[in-house]
């Protein structure tokens, strides 16, 4: 057993570090193979407690580092947006809707997330249902 000690003085320091960081369970993203979906996971976690999030389409691709990846908003769609959603509801603790909100009559300028809880994940990834978690003590 380690056991330490901490000047007091270093309390409010090490309490403003805990607040500056996003804690989540790792099995929330392990079986997540898309980086950009992983990413969208860690960003929608952090607003879960207050339900939505606004973000404008060209802050949301800075901070996934997709500026001139996806030049085509359909395409960022398909491949970035809808791919998340589909890989948080397989497989995280949240799972998101997200409205286009539009500027003028045709381009998507903002997107609006509603994020909720996923308690209806599938049974294999919330551990439900595991063959290799059976009890093995019935063995001669």
């Amino acid at each position: 057993m380690l056991e330490a000690t901490f000047h007091p003085a270093l309390k409010s320091y090490l309490l403003q570090i805990k607040n500056r960081f996003l804690l989540y369970d790792l099995k929330n993203i392990l079986k997540i193979s898309s980086a950009n979906s992983i990413r969208i996971y860690e960003l929608l976690k952090s607003f879960e407690g207050i339900g939505k999030r606004t973000f404008e389409v060209e802050e949301l691709k800075q901070i996934l580092d997709l500026e001139d990846k996806y030049p085509l908003y359909g395409s960022f769609k398909a491949r970035v947006l809808n791919k998340a959603k589909d890989d948080l509801i397989k497989h995280s603790d949240i799972k998101f809707d997200f409205e286009e909100l539009f500027e003028g009559t045709r381009s998507v300028k903002k997107i609006l997330f509603h994020i909720k809880k996923n308690n209806g994940r599938s049974e294999m990834d919330s551990g439900k249902e595991n063959p290799a978690a059976e009890d093995t003590n019935d063995a001669p």
